[in-house]
């Protein structure tokens, strides 16, 4: 939302924005969550209007839908009214709003069109700069292997990351996520490094 906010009419940097909603998440907008309909009249009106403010979407959807909005509906509703929908890799990007059905790739902001450029690229610095030679193309995204795999383990990734630590103390984990991302958002890197154990 704040990157689409005309440069003139933004009231904070970035990253203040980022600060700003890390803290309404995990104080304000748990306990709106948990209260749900006990919450006063009062009190969820300014829920709303702070959650409106913070992503964007207009205070209505967030009243009807229990202030919970989930990606695909994010992407679709910001910018509905301009006629543009977002994309779920770089929520800078935008493409023409449809209503109807999407092709993952084809009908995404930045895998539709440079999704290409980017497979040729990697492929192109693997050979020339690396000098590796993959034996095959670069895929951005492959559905057929993400369709098939196999999400079910004994353990959780956290439970796996928090063995690691405590069999080795010189272990570390680097959480990269891009602020604009809208399929693996920062908020769950960060959400996902408070769940791993850690030897005090």
């Amino acid at each position: 939302h704040w990157y689409h906010t005309p440069e003139e009419n933004r009231t904070e940097t970035l990253e203040e924005r980022v600060n700003r909603a890390y803290a309404f998440a995990s104080d304000r907008y748990v306990r709106a969550a948990y209260l749900g309909n006990r919450m006063s009249a009062e009190e969820r009106a300014e829920i709303v209007k702070e959650m409106s403010d913070l992503i964007g979407i207009r205070e209505s959807y967030l009243r009807n839908h229990g202030l919970v909005i989930d990606n695909g509906t994010f992407q679709k509703v910001l910018l509905e009214e301009e006629g543009k929908m977002v994309s779920a890799y770089d929520g800078r990007m935008t493409l023409v709003y449809t209503d109807g059905s999407l092709d993952p790739y084809a009908d995404d902001g930045v895998l539709g069109p440079f999704g290409m450029i980017a497979r040729n690229a990697f492929d192109q610095i693997c050979k020339t700069e690396l000098e590796m030679d993959l034996k095959r193309s670069f895929s951005c995204v492959d559905f057929a292997v993400n369709g098939a795999w196999n999400y079910k383990h004994a353990a959780t990734p956290f439970a796996s990351l928090s063995r690691c630590l405590r069999r080795d103390a010189s272990f570390r984990v680097l959480f990269a996520n891009g602020v604009y991302d809208m399929t693996t958002m920062i908020g769950q890197a960060s959400y996902a490094a408070g769940q791993i154990r850690t030897a005090k």
